[in-house]
């Protein structure tokens, strides 16, 4: 990847903009609307005047930084942060531990795709919660199987 693809990345703007939002109110956050008011302002400051004029033929779309992290952050602080993480993270310690290198490369992928979309608030979140409930009741029958022909 070149120097410039980096640069005319769209969502570098995006995240940019999300910054000065965090900064305001880095602990407790925004709010879910307060912060996407606060959002709009500093998204029109950054954006690039090919952005710009796309922005112009969707008006009433609302955009928000294609990160869940940065997302999550401006609208509930750090706080909300950590527990986003907590949603992520806690899984790996309740499944099973046959199933554990498959929970932590699913829960590796999720929190890489996060980096790019709103994975958990957005049109993902049924995927992620579908997932985490097969992997916690498929049962393990190839243990038990195994254990009931050392038996």
């Amino acid at each position: 990847i070149s120097n410039m693809q980096i640069k005319s990345e769209q969502r570098i703007f995006l995240w940019e903009a999300a910054i000065p939002v965090i900064q305001e109110t880095p602990f407790f956050g925004h709010g879910i609307s307060k912060a996407q008011e606060r959002y709009d302002i500093y998204r029109i400051i950054y954006q690039t005047d090919e952005i710009k004029n796309d922005i112009e033929l969707h008006q009433n779309k609302l955009n928000d930084c294609h990160n869940q992290y940065l997302q999550t952050t401006m609208e509930f602080g750090i706080l909300g942060l950590l527990l986003l993480l907590f949603i992520y993270i806690f899984p790996l310690f309740i499944i099973d531990k046959q199933r554990r290198i498959l929970s932590i490369l699913f829960i590796f992928l999720i929190m890489y795709q996060s980096i790019f979309d709103m994975f958990l608030t957005g049109q993902f979140s049924s995927l992620f919660c579908i997932l985490l409930v097969c992997l916690f009741s498929m049962e393990n029958d190839v243990t038990r199987n195994n254990q009931m022909l050392e038996d």
